[in-house]
């Protein structure tokens, strides 16, 4: 089944209304329209897989947890989101959680070396962010996940009899991370390049996000990449009950977890519906069990599978909503969804069960969820807990510190020289490497690796440190001593053109954990064309070649810059910047002559023309805008750049020589209506260096809650209107800010304001209509109420607002009476009437997806089970309607009077997918499937 994105208005607001909020992004919205008589609806409804592309703002990277943003959507409206996390990982990239601030809708997404993976979550469907296939980014609509078809489910493979439980081997038991040994294979190479370790690091910190988001205090990280060289062919479950037995490509593996100090193995391939029908396979283990090298296998990913296969290895099922499973070791370790009439597989689907709109969240009965007064789970009952579905406390209670949770060995430590090489295609880029074991105990069998691109043609060995002289054979592997290190040549060859790629070589044992990513320090700027141009190698020099720029106090810090062009001539640009948001540092270069003095006044860029085997040099001038603590990790770089690209590059470490002193905060002014909640950034009120935050005074009206470490805080008005305040101070290890206030105005809720209304349907047939459509959406509703029932058969959820009415099989009027309530009272009630018209098959004016489905569903059709245009042509005529445009073998347009329709050819032969709209819809006001049955001569509902 496939969704579609509809017209957005209700949960977006105007760029305008978001003008002042920074953008996370810009997406490319092709300004043509598809002309329909009247009406014009846009070319991007009309394919349920469009791509827009999109380029992230650079602001992106720096926006502080409780920072607001506008976060441009496809519909051309923005949403208002909410930074609530933007961590540093440990592979280069960062890690982002955006808020919409409805339950269960918002942004993750990882910012990588190479690549940007995102998932976005609306009340209109999901998007996701990936590379796209001719370079940049592009958003698109989610593709379905097999996962979410009924017809195949995701068969988890238990423990099976006879086969014993591994024993950890000497391991410290015990840690609150679950520590991942990520396996992929060729075909994850061909489609994620060089961006493959970043789609590793989204699919880790979803899960990472899910925990957290759920208050379970696990944390997950990426231990280990390895390549496994299996045929694409090879079936997935086939691989996963290898691993199980660690049999095949998996023999002996047993002892390098055990070693390593790994978890979870992660199995990783691209979805291929010839191999699997499902998108991840878990095994469900018993979480107080001593098992070590818990596995699962993933084929979705920039998702959430790996978090669901993940919750099975830590013993949850699916849940009673969605196949009656129970978790281990008790019953209620489970998921949980909520299914409604109103949306397309529920209208909330936690991680662990299936449905459309799956969150980052472990169900949990103590949060709210998106409909009204609604719970995400079921509580645990003293009398009956066998119905719970409370996944998050099961994980709380035995997934925390598990028997053979491992804790492995500090991870190496690593850099490279130089940090950039650009070469002729089919030459290799060559660069030294330094490999330190910051360990009590040897590293064994340690190596080097590429994980990506051109992978055979990489090789490393080992070097003399002094010499720099090759030692050994190419690809051996060695041994780091204890608090020791190695240094050896890495090698790669392009075999194809590359620009603007950040090659990480990745240095790892059987026992010690691959070093993390540190962007300029053991990364390489990596390019190959035909034409070459500029390879320059960048060596820097820093007083007392420490590596470390020291910055006096209120004064700036220097370092000096040798050059050499092993490449062609070429025109560069020279500039110096902070690689790292946390280190708030500015330069400015210049070019010297032979005796170190500058050629001109050091500026923030110069331009020069390089030749081959020019040697030029350059002073770079480092400022900082304020004193913060030391990070050899956050790197400062010299770079020389044609037309954008890195052709030469060399970073230093930067330590202010000024005392770190107490940051300065300002205060600040918001509102928010009683009873609701105003959550921002303490951190966008106070400059200079801070890493804690304190609440001074407390509010009287109402309360407050802060993360002491983010700034972020949350607060929560009372039932009464009128102005409030609370202190609060910022601080560092050497003092604190003076405190200032932050000044709430709080605004009466209003009552409820629905307004009456009459909507036409068909005899016979059944009336729905959602009462949020008619309702005052800038007002709090928690519920609806009938003050009179319509006289029919009928049904009503007053949390949802959705009522569905029998309608009589005679021509007349049905009415009722409605009314909003919220913690303020209840509003007026007004009339909603149904005008009961006689049914015949053709299209009515004011068309409905129900009027139109139920006419489409009646409509005789051949029993082949596939669908054709001429097919296609005969339900339009049948529906009175004229046709109005086609595109051979993939759609046809319809009109008739004051409504069209457009029915769409299925990709895969077997359903219609039918758009309607009425007069003066700029949007398709409904998309829906009719699918197609072998054997039946009518349609139905997918």
């Amino acid at each position: 089944m496939m969704r579609f994105l509809l017209s957005g208005l209700l949960l977006s607001v105007s760029p305008m209304a978001l003008a002042q909020e920074p953008a996370a992004w810009d997406i490319e919205i092709p300004a043509e329209a598809a002309s329909i008589g009247d009406s014009s609806l846009s070319a991007r409804d009309e394919a349920p897989d469009s791509v827009w592309p999109l380029r992230i703002s650079p602001e992106l990277s720096a926006m502080a947890a409780g920072q607001r943003l506008a976060v441009p959507m496809p519909d051309g409206q923005s949403l208002d989101g909410q930074v609530v996390t933007n961590r540093q990982t440990s592979w280069g990239g960062r890690h982002l959680q955006i808020d919409f601030g409805a339950p269960g809708q918002g942004v993750l997404m990882h910012i990588g070396l190479n690549a940007t993976y995102g998932r976005i979550w609306t009340g209109q469907g999901e998007f996701v962010i990936q590379p796209g296939s001719t370079g940049g980014l592009v958003l698109q609509t989610a593709p379905d996940e097999p996962l979410f078809d009924d017809g195949l489910a995701d068969t988890r493979m238990h423990i099976r009899s006879g086969i014993s439980e591994a024993q950890p081997d000497g391991i410290q038991a015990g840690s609150d991370t679950l520590d991942f040994l990520y396996f992929y294979d060729v075909q994850m190479i061909e489609t994620h390049g060089w961006g493959l370790p970043d789609l590793a690091a989204t699919d880790i910190g979803n899960l990472e996000t899910a925990l957290t988001q759920s208050g379970v205090p696990l944390s997950s990280d990426l231990t280990q990449l390895q390549f496994m060289d299996v045929a694409v062919d090879y079936p997935s479950d086939d691989l996963l009950t290898d691993l199980y037995d660690r049999s095949g490509v998996f023999t002996g593996l047993q002892a390098r977890i055990d070693s390593l100090g790994v978890d979870v193995l992660s199995l990783n391939r691209v979805y291929d519906s010839n191999r699997e029908n499902f998108c991840g396979l878990g095994y469900v283990h018993d979480p107080t069990s001593n098992f070590t090298g818990r596995s699962h296998i993933n084929v979705c990913h920039n998702g959430l599978t790996l978090a669901h296969e993940t919750g099975h290895n830590m013993g949850l099922a699916h849940g009673i909503e969605t196949d009656g499973t129970s978790g281990s070791p008790v019953d209620w370790a489970r998921g949980f969804r909520i299914d409604s009439a109103n949306s397309d597989g529920g209208i909330f689907t936690s991680v662990m069960a299936y449905g459309s709109g799956r969150v980052p969240q472990y169900s949990d009965p103590t949060v709210e969820c998106p409909e009204r007064g609604s719970v995400c789970g079921i509580p645990l009952d003293p009398a009956d807990s066998s119905v719970g579905s409370y996944s998050t406390e099961a994980l709380r209670r035995y997934a925390v510190g598990f028997p053979a949770q491992a804790v492995p060995n500090k991870r190496l430590r690593s850099s490279v020289l130089p940090t950039s090489r650009f070469v002729t295609t089919g030459n290799a880029a060559t660069a030294f490497m330094t490999v330190i074991n910051p360990n009590q105990v040897d590293g064994t069998n340690c190596i080097i690796e590429h994980h990506g691109p051109y992978r055979d043609s990489f090789s490393y060995q080992r070097t003399d440190p002094n010499t720099n002289a090759l030692v050994g054979d190419a690809n051996t592997s060695v041994t780091i001593p204890a608090g020791g290190f190695q240094t050896f040549l890495i090698s790669l060859t392009p075999g194809a053109d590359v620009s603007g790629v950040r090659f990480a070589p990745y240095a790892s044992c059987d026992n010690v954990p691959m070093a993390a990513v540190s962007p300029g320090l053991n990364t390489v700027d990596l390019g190959a064309d035909a034409a070459a141009g500029p390879d320059i190698i960048a060596l820097n020099a820093t007083l007392g070649n420490t590596g470390i720029v020291d910055v006096p106090d209120g004064r700036r810090g220097v370092f000096s810059v040798a050059t050499i062009n092993l490449g062609g001539a070429g025109d560069v640009t020279v500039s110096a910047q902070s690689l790292d948001p946390a280190l708030p540092a500015t330069g400015e270069v210049c070019q010297t002559d032979a005796g170190g003095v500058c050629l001109a006044s050091p500026a923030a860029s110069l331009t020069l023309n390089v030749g081959p085997n020019e040697t030029p040099t350059f002073g770079v001038f480092v400022r900082t805008n304020h004193v913060t603590p030391f990070s050899a990790r956050q790197r400062f770089q010299f770079r020389l750049e044609v037309n954008g690209i890195v052709r030469g590059s060399t970073s230093v470490a930067v330590r202010d020589q000024g005392p770190i002193v107490p940051p300065a905060a300002t205060a600040h002014a918001f509102a928010v209506t009683a009873f609701e909640e105003a959550s921002g950034a303490l951190s966008s009120h106070v400059s200079g260096y801070y890493d804690r935050f304190e609440i001074v005074s407390q509010p009287t009206l109402g309360t407050v809650e802060l993360n002491g470490s983010t700034g972020f805080y949350s607060y929560t008005a009372g039932s009464l209107g009128g102005s409030d305040s609370f202190t609060y101070r910022a601080g560092n290890p050497s003092g604190w800010s003076a405190p200032v206030a932050a000044s709430v105005t709080v605004n009466a809720l209003p009552l409820p304001v629905v307004s009456a209304f009459t909507l036409p349907d068909d005899t016979g047939g059944t009336f729905q209509v959602d009462l949020d459509d008619h309702a005052d959406n800038s007002i709090k509703i928690d519920r609806f109420v009938l003050t009179s029932v319509p006289p029919a058969t009928h049904s009503f959820d007053p949390l949802t607002g959705i009522i569905n009415i029998t309608l009589p099989a005679d021509p007349g009027s049905v009415s009722f009476q409605f009314a909003g309530e919220n913690q303020s009272g209840r509003g007026n009630a007004v009339t909603g009437a149904v005008d009961v018209v006689a049914y015949d098959i053709c299209a009515p004016s004011n068309i409905t997806r129900s009027r139109l489905q139920r006419r489409l569903e009646e409509i005789e059709v051949n029993t082949f089970g596939s669908v054709s245009m001429a097919e296609a042509e005969m339900l339009g005529t049948t529906l009175c309607m004229t046709e109005t445009g086609r595109e051979a073998g993939q759609f046809i347009r319809f009109r008739n009077t004051s409504r069209s329709i457009q029915v769409l050819i299925s990709l895969d032969n077997t359903e219609y997918d039918i758009y309607m709209a009425n007069d003066g819809a700029t949007n398709w006001e409904a998309i829906f499937p009719m699918c197609k049955t072998p054997g039946q001569n009518r349609l139905s509902a997918c």
